[in-house]
This record gives C-alpha cells, structure tokens and sequence, in this order.
C-alpha cells in the first residue's frame, strides 16, 4: 500500500461505484474487530470508517481506533458504524462527520440499532434489505413539517418502529402500521407517494460528505471547524504510552523515578499523579490493616457516581474507555473507600512505597477515566 494511502471501510451505506466517483482510495468491507489493527504497518496514513459489523461477528473495538491515533494515523467516521465509534471517540481525536454522528454526540440517539440494517453478501453488492431507524425518523421527521403526520404521529410510529427488530424495519412496514392503516385511504396514498418521492437517506449523505472531504483535504490537514478536541484526553492517551515506554518491560519501578519520568514527558500531570499517589496509598494501609468499606457504601458511591454524570447505560461507558465492567466496579469502590476513609477521619501511619508499575498504571489511567473533566460524551467530571 503506497505510503499516505487512504483505506475506507463501506459497505450498504453507499454503492461501491458511487464512492469511487467521488475519492480515489482502498475500499474495504465493513469493518470488523482487528480490521483496524491490520493497517497499522500497511502505510495507510488515513482511515474512514463507513460500515461496519455489528451482530454478525465482533464489531471494531475503541482501543485498536484509539492505537491507530496514537501512531499517527488519521482516522475519520460517518453514516454508521463509523458516526457510532467517532461519537465515541471524538474527544480522542477521532473526527466525526454528518448528521448522523452529531445526533450521536449529542445524544439524541443511544443505539447501534438506529443504524444498524439488513443486507445482501458482497458479490450482490451489500444491497439493503430493509430500512435503518435513522432514515426513517429523519423522513417522519420531514413528513411532519410537511403536515402530513402531527407530531404525535410520528412520536408513536418511531416508537413502533424502535420496538421492531432491525431487519424488519422498511417504509412498507410502517405505512402498514395499525396507525397508518385506520386513516383514510387518501391519507394513505398521499404520505406513501411523498415517501417515494422525499426518503431521507442519511446515511448515504454522510458517507457521501465525508469521502468529499477526504478528496479534498490533504492527509495530515484533518480537523473540522467547530469541532474541539479536549487536551486532556490526549495527554490521558500520551501519559498511558509514557507509562509503557518508561517501564521498558521491568515488572517494578520506584515511585519516584516514576514520577520524574512522567514529569519530564508531561508536566502538567503532576497533580494528577500526586493525587492517585495519596488515594492508593491510602487504600492500600487501609488493606492491610483489614478496614474494610461497608457494601451499602460502595452501593451508594457508584450510584451517586452515575446520577451525577448521567451515565445510563455503564456497559457501554466502560467499553468506549477500553475498561470491563468488572474493572469499573473494582475502580468505583476503591475511589468509594477512599472517600469513606477521609470522612471517617480513619487514621493510618505513612504508607509504605508502591512497588508494582502495573498497579501504577493502572491508577493513573482510572483516575483518568473517572475523575478528569472530559468533553461532550466524555463529560465525566466531578470529584473522588
């Protein structure tokens, strides 16, 4: 693959020959997990994700979208899959495009199900065999500024069609509705003409739109206007690599060399170590000592932790930052017995140094992902 080449992962959004109209590029299927992790050493310098897989197999997984940023890669999303992980991401570096990604980020939709359709296999060119929810909420949507559905109307055939499966969704579908067949037959006719007539098809625009960027931006010029990429959450991804880098593959390594090699990398993160210095030291002679945090606590902790920063769906949180939901778990009720313990006013003698860098790692990057004011869906926010 010539160096700077761009690869794009499509597949039903937008027919193949239609794509290559508009930007001269490597066209992909849609991507699946390890896809992205296979470009790393092929020379692509760009990489705009379409389509992808999302229950026929693994989908592309954050951390190998997140590793192809951090080595310098361009990576871009639209129309599906691709507005699905930017939306994700963007706050990362991962550029987002099209209405459908901003409908994402701003939470207006919270499924990979709006998006998601059935298709023909790749030799009959991915041709879709039903209609994704986002398409049809936009064309209700337009249906209703142009008076042919009240408001009400389309609230309850979008949510008749929320509750279909995916591959059963299509116009045909909803103009039989139960709602739409109890109107008269003129009303009928009149809104499945104007379907055929005025169907958004979001998704297409999008992909469309993006590889017109693409064509027209050079490699290494990306970035939208408007679009804000939050300093913190790439210094979160530098200080993750100056961990690895630092270690050099020994299993410990003193707190204060630690500390004086991060601080030479990025100073800026000195209060941010300081402070997962004192709350694991703290925790840890707890530990030791057997100062246990009562269950009803942590229960309390993590509850109030997802109230304040409105996270309603914790799985999906902790699988766009890389973490398990075990793993979460384990971070919320460390950071619930810290808090116990100041409020306790428990005290502990002058703890001991940590020895393991990969509890150290493991700190600073929970701390990181729980504490750090984030942007957009990254708002996390907030206080240990």
């Amino acid at each position: 693959m010539p160096a700077g080449h761009t690869v794009v992962f499509l597949g039903p959004s937008l027919p193949l020959q239609d794509a290559q109209v508009i930007l001269r590029a490597t066209y992909r299927p849609p991507v699946q997990k390890g896809d992205v992790y296979a470009l790393l050493t092929s020379g692509a310098r760009r990489i705009v994700i379409i389509d992808g897989i999302f229950h026929s197999g693994p989908s592309v997984w954050q951390r190998e979208i997140l590793t192809a940023m951090d080595e310098g890669i361009e990576v871009l999303g639209a129309s599906s899959m691709g507005a699905l992980r930017a939306a994700e991401l963007h706050a990362f570096g991962m550029i987002g495009m099209g209405a459908v990604f901003a409908q994402y980020r701003d939470g207006v939709l919270d499924g990979d199900d709006e998006v998601a359709l059935h298709h023909s296999i790749a030799d009959l060119g991915y041709r879709a065999l039903s209609v994704p929810l986002v398409n049809l909420r936009m064309t209700l949507a337009r249906a209703r500024e142009a008076r042919l559905v009240t408001s009400d109307e389309e609230l309850a055939l979008v949510t008749e069609l929320k509750r279909t499966h995916y591959p059963e969704r299509s116009y045909r579908r909803m103009l039989e509705s139960s709602l739409v067949r109890a109107w008269p037959a003129a009303r009928r006719d009149a809104l499945r003409t104007w379907i055929g007539d005025h169907a958004v098809d979001a998704k297409a625009a999008d992909a469309r739109a993006v590889l017109a960027y693409c064509a027209a931006t050079p490699v290494g010029d990306a970035g939208l206007p408007g679009e804000r990429v939050d300093p913190w959450n790439l210094e979160f991804r530098h200080v993750a690599l100056s961990y690895r880098r630092l270690v050099h593959g020994r299993r410990t390594l003193a707190w204060t060399d630690l500390k004086r090699g991060l601080r030479k990398a990025r100073p800026r993160w000195s209060a941010m170590l300081a402070r997962v210095e004192a709350r694991w030291r703290l925790t840890e002679q707890a530990r030791r000592r057997g100062i246990v945090c009562p269950a009803p606590v942590v229960d309390a902790y993590a509850a109030r932790w997802r109230r304040e920063r409105q996270v309603r769906d914790v799985g999906a949180w902790c699988r766009a930052r890389g973490l398990t939901r075990r793993e979460h778990a384990e971070l919320l009720a460390h950071h619930a017995h810290a808090a116990w313990l100041r409020a306790s006013k428990v005290s502990l003698e002058a703890a001991e140094p940590l020895g393991s860098w990969i509890d150290l790692e493991l700190a600073a990057i929970h701390e990181a992902q729980l504490t750090m004011p984030l942007a957009a869906l990254f708002a996390i926010g907030g206080r240990a």
